[in-house]
């Protein structure tokens, strides 16, 4: 959280998420405005289409400022944000610092491609992923659809295989009963990015990165999941924090000890939007991929 910046509390969340929906609602509703101006526009001439053109370039103004409100809205809440330990490096010891919201999956945080402006991770960080488990609560977001992963850990298992990579498992509580578990990769030596995979909350299908020469590619992501964690824990590939750690160290304790292990929850990509949520498939073959510029 951003120095002098007042602490988010639940109260002011829900403020500042009100508002963002107030904001989007308006939006939205300036936008149909403008299409139907615009599409009448288009079949009717003379002074009358001209009018009409200029009316559905108002609204689509109007609707550009309320953009850049909602846009300001954001910015307030993720400077807010609690700054928590997500994981830790097993090989420097570096807590994984992340920005959380901890309140429910109707915050910004949670929706997909939104990417806040984190502290700079050790030089051994890979990637994040993660689960989350809603305790038996009904799976509720925002405004906005969220792909917060399975209910239950899990790793990927072309990821581990890359040399000098292992991946940490940590817990976070969070206020509204839901429970989830970051999954942070880390290795000795940083791959490239084509190598590596689409963040926590990006789990859509598509992995978008850079290249080397800054060029930005895609592929759609394939690689098969495996919630049998044990087999890697006792090969030295998979570590986890306690879950009353902080997620600020690597437990020591054999691998039956591991309270990550077997967990129950649903084994599938659950997909959430507003008071609507459903499983999607596990990820599979597809020859999809791109190598040219966005």
């Amino acid at each position: 959280m951003a120095k002098g910046r007042k602490p988010l509390s639940q109260r002011g969340r829900n403020e500042l998420l009100r508002h963002r929906r107030e904001l989007f609602e308006r939006r939205e509703k300036l936008l149909d405005e403008f299409e139907s101006l615009y599409e009448k526009a288009e079949h009717s001439r003379g002074m009358e289409s001209r009018k009409l053109y200029e009316q559905a370039e108002r609204r689509f103004e109007e609707a550009e400022k309320l953009l850049d409100l909602q846009k300001k809205v954001e910015r307030e809440y993720f400077k807010r944000l609690p700054l928590i330990a997500m994981s830790c490096c097993p090989y420097d010891n570096e807590p994984l610092m992340r920005t959380f919201d901890p309140f429910g999956l109707d915050g910004p945080w949670w929706e997909t491609h939104i990417m806040p402006r984190d502290p700079q991770p050790c030089a051994h960080f890979c990637v994040l992923r993660g689960a989350l488990n809603y305790s038996g609560r009904r799976p509720s977001a925002g405004i906005k659809k969220v792909h917060p992963g399975p209910e239950v850990p899990y790793v990927i298992p072309r990821l581990l295989k890359i040399p000098g990579m292992i991946a940490v498992i940590g817990r976070l509580e969070m206020n509204n009963g839901y429970i989830a578990y970051p999954i942070a990769y880390f290795a000795k030596k940083r791959p490239p990015a084509r190598d590596l995979a689409a963040e926590w909350r990006n789990t859509t299908g598509t992995y978008w990165y850079k290249n080397e020469k800054g060029e930005g590619e895609w592929r759609e992501e394939t690689d098969p999941w495996d919630f049998n964690l044990r087999p890697w824990i006792e090969r030295g590939k998979v570590g986890w924090c306690p879950p009353d750690s902080g997620n600020t160290f690597i437990s020591t304790e054999p691998p039956e000890k591991c309270p990550y292990l077997d967990l129950p929850g649903r084994k599938k990509p659950i997909i959430v939007e507003g008071n609507r949520f459903w499983e999607a498939g596990l990820p599979g073959p597809s020859p999809l991929s791109n190598s040219g510029p966005w």
